[in-house]
């Protein structure tokens, strides 16, 4: 973990710029639609403060998640998660943890709620 740690910030950093701007274009339709999905999921993860039952419900489903999937808590501690990741981790590796954790987080908030 150490050496992969060490080659993406050696090689990973500086060519990040050069990469995006040569994948611009490439797949992004679906990478439009995941980032609208996415968008559409945390706004549902912060509408919980003021928002009644039925709008969060509906926010959740405009999302992408399934009905029977809803969480009462917009699945906040996943939210969680991902928004750390974002707002902590550029390397692919520590990216890579947070959403192994993510997705164990899943199983385990559907059967909590």
């Amino acid at each position: 973990r150490g050496v992969r740690r060490a080659v993406e910030y050696e090689v990973y950093i500086p060519l990040m710029g050069k990469l995006h701007r040569s994948l611009l274009g490439v797949g992004s339709r679906d990478e439009g639609d995941l980032k609208n999905r996415r968008r559409k999921f945390r706004a549902a993860a912060n509408h919980l403060g003021g928002g009644k039952g039925q709008d969060l419900k509906e926010a959740q489903i405009s999302a992408g998640i399934r009905e029977g999937a809803v969480s009462p808590t917009a699945w906040r501690k996943v939210t969680q998660l991902l928004n750390e990741m974002d707002k902590k981790h550029s390397l692919p590796c520590d990216r890579l943890g947070y959403l192994v954790k993510a997705g164990r987080a899943i199983p385990t908030t559907f059967r909590e709620e």
